[in-house]
């Protein structure tokens, strides 16, 4: 029996893919055109990225599921997500999964659809006589019973270098020449700037863990509640990327139990 690639099977699942996408879409929206669009977006990135096709078919099913249930578009315009492949070891064999995580874009528009978000003002990096990066700031609009409230997230020094250990302590899984006093395997936009952090780089971790501090939880307001985002980018989306990678550990190889897939 000829296996199933992951967008074949995608398409097999197409009545489960419809289901999801009306969880969160107004009446009349036509379901399945939404999904087949979305298959035909991921469709059009493996063009340049051929190893999506050698993933896993069921990691990209359950991937195009979770970017469905966020809400979330593979529209490579929107910037809402980064699609990612990840070398896993399952049975002592080699193989790759497929990975769609949201960008800082994504992850605002999650907020905003579960009601913990209002708004967000582009992130504010401070800086030393020298130019250097020694903190960053985050304003984002907040519920509050009735009323609303800007709330400032502030990160200083000690938090970029928690975040730069962290960074090291990912990368260099495997690494027997790490180091942790020089945390020689973080990712160099800590360093890059001025001899501290890249402040594009800065902007885009201060949104992240400034949303992760909010919590959030999709069912407990529905999007179709919610108003459109407006479409501003706040952070270089490049550097963002960068964060992304820096935050989930990004390295070559991944092991994980043949359990979990």
């Amino acid at each position: 029996m000829e296996t199933k690639t992951g967008l074949e099977l995608c398409k097999a699942e197409l009545p489960t893919l419809q289901a999801i996408i009306k969880l969160n879409s107004e009446a009349g929206v036509d379901a399945e055109t939404v999904a087949l669009q979305e298959l035909d977006y991921l469709k059009s990135v493996s063009f340049t990225k051929p190893e999506i096709n050698e993933c896993i078919p069921e990691t990209v099913v359950m991937a195009i599921k979770t970017v469905m249930k966020q809400n979330l578009s593979l529209d490579p315009s929107a910037g809402l997500v980064y699609i990612k492949t990840r070398n896993v070891k399952v049975k002592d064999k080699w193989v790759k999964a497929l990975e769609i995580m949201p960008s800082a874009n994504g992850l605002i528009s999650i907020a905003r659809q579960c009601g913990r978000l209002l708004d967000i003002e582009r992130p504010h990096p401070k800086t030393d006589d020298n130019g250097k990066v020694i903190g960053v700031s985050v304003k984002l609009k907040l519920p509050s019973g009735n009323e609303t409230r800007w709330e400032n997230f502030e990160f200083d020094e000690g938090d970029i270098y928690r975040w730069r250990r962290a960074s090291h302590k990912e990368m260099s899984r495997n690494k027997q020449d790490a180091n942790n006093e020089k945390l020689n395997y973080a990712n160099d936009n800590y360093t890059n700037w001025k001899g501290g952090i890249d402040p594009e780089f800065a902007r885009a971790k201060a949104i992240r863990h400034a949303l992760k501090k909010l919590g959030t939880n999709a069912n407990e307001h529905k999007a179709i509640k919610i108003s459109q985002a407006p479409k501003e980018i706040y952070v270089d989306v490049s550097a963002d990327e960068q964060a992304y990678n820096d935050e989930v550990g990004y390295t070559n190889v991944e092991i994980i139990d043949s359990n979990e897939l």
